[in-house]
């Protein structure tokens, strides 16, 4: 009678249960990695004047882009159905068993396409990113849903997924700006000196002529304007400031009072009568004129109410307060106050 050994015996056993032992690791180790893959669903985009079948693509196209850089496992969901809040695609991404759940829409507003997506965490119920992009045709949407992928999982927003080759028709073409309305003017009044200089105050007119542009809430004005004096004292003086303003204008009614200042250069002629004495042992007074001019500085503040602004042709009644450092004739910095009445044409 032959004996088995007992390795003989137990080798046949113990050769299962390795079997056994390596096939509850295996079995183990690929349930971890199921779960440590994140399964992620990509429900139907609603729509709102746009074919089914472009919301469709997209949905395609953006799922195709999150596949190829996310390691997650994409399965479908809310049996096709679009969603339009957190709620829904929250309770579809249950459903589905999935972790996270993006739902958005594609609407036509005249000829754009509004292009949203929202990223749910399901489990939480709360949103993760909402992303936002408008185009100008359908076929912009591939580079849509590849700049939309990439703020998904870089944590960022569309702006800054810009790239040779995903830039749209909208960004590429030059935006139109807002027009101001504008035109020239011309302002009649007169002008009060004070202070040193300008022939001792004597009262004048004034002329300016300007180009008016304003946008609504703010005006900017250059303009060539004329004083002179009545003629009817002695003495005499003549200005010509040459200047910017800027003002900025409270209301959009056809009322609209305004305030601001400006600065330029200001050329100042003035002639103004001195007493002189003449001779040796007899003397013998009289007067004579002193002529002097020159360009200085100037700055002015100026307050006014434009009328009738709604319309092409405005008036503006405006006061200023005028200060120039020059001297002339010995006497330094001018001053004046000075209004008017403006027409913009």
């Amino acid at each position: 009678m032959t004996r088995s050994t007992p390795r003989a015996i137990f080798a046949p056993r113990l050769t299962a249960f390795a079997l056994a032992a390596l096939s509850l690791i295996a079995i183990t180790l690929g349930a971890q990695t199921a779960d440590a893959q994140e399964t992620w669903t990509v429900i139907s985009f609603a729509t709102r004047g746009i074919e089914a079948n472009d919301a469709a693509a997209f949905k395609d196209l953006l799922q195709a882009e999150l596949t190829a850089h996310n390691s997650a496992a994409f399965v479908e969901s809310n049996d096709g159905q679009p969603c339009n809040d957190v709620p829904c695609a929250a309770a579809a991404g249950h459903k589905a068993n999935a972790a996270i759940a993006i739902y958005g829409g594609l609407s036509a507003l005249g000829r754009k396409i509004i292009v949203t997506a929202t990223v749910v965490d399901v489990g939480a119920n709360n949103v993760l990113s909402s992303q936002k992009m408008v185009v100008d045709n359908v076929e912009d949407l591939e580079a849509v849903a590849t700049r939309m992928s990439k703020a998904i999982l870089g944590g960022t927003n569309t702006d800054d997924t810009a790239e040779l080759g995903s830039i749209t028709e909208k960004e590429a073409r030059v935006e139109l700006r807002r027009e101001g309305a504008s035109g020239l003017g011309l302002r009649v009044g007169g002008i009060a000196p004070f202070s040193a200089g300008s022939a001792d105050g004597k009262f004048g007119i004034l002329f300016d002529f300007t180009y008016w542009y304003e946008t609504s809430s703010f005006a900017i004005e250059p303009r060539i304007g004329l004083r002179t004096d009545t003629g009817d004292s002695d003495g005499a003086y003549f200005e010509m400031p040459i200047d910017v303003g800027a003002y900025y204008i409270l209301g959009q009614t056809d009322f609209a009072p305004f305030f601001g200042g400006g600065a330029g250069l200001r050329f100042i002629a003035e002639t103004r009568p001195t007493t002189v004495q003449e001779g040796e042992g007899i003397t013998f007074t009289g007067e004579r004129d002193a002529n002097d001019s020159g360009w200085g500085f100037s700055m002015f503040a100026r307050a006014g109410l434009l009328l009738f602004r709604t319309y092409s042709l405005r008036l503006a009644v405006t006061a200023d307060y005028n200060i120039t450092f020059l001297e002339v004739n010995d006497k330094s910095t001018p001053q004046s106050l000075t209004f008017g009445i403006g027409v913009l044409f």
